[in-house]
């Protein structure tokens, strides 16, 4: 009876990633209409993981100027 109640919860498990990557690449799409673009993602994504940092840091992580740091921002 385990056996089943497994491949159940296997089954289960992958179609929720399936739904969220959906629902992920959806959500892109609609930013991405509207004007913001990839460099804009990743920056929303740094600072999501990382949590707030100065414009200098977010520079040296992104490999580029302040100044473009500043003008992305």
């Amino acid at each position: 009876m385990k056996p089943k109640r497994d491949l159940l919860l296997t089954e289960i498990a992958e179609r929720v990633a399936a739904m969220r990557s959906s629902a992920r690449q959806v959500g892109f799409r609609r930013l991405l209409g509207r004007s913001i673009s990839l460099t804009h993602l990743h920056v929303l994504a740094l600072v999501r993981s990382k949590g707030p940092m100065s414009i200098g840091k977010l520079a040296r992580t992104l490999d580029i100027s302040v100044a473009s740091a500043t003008g992305v921002v």
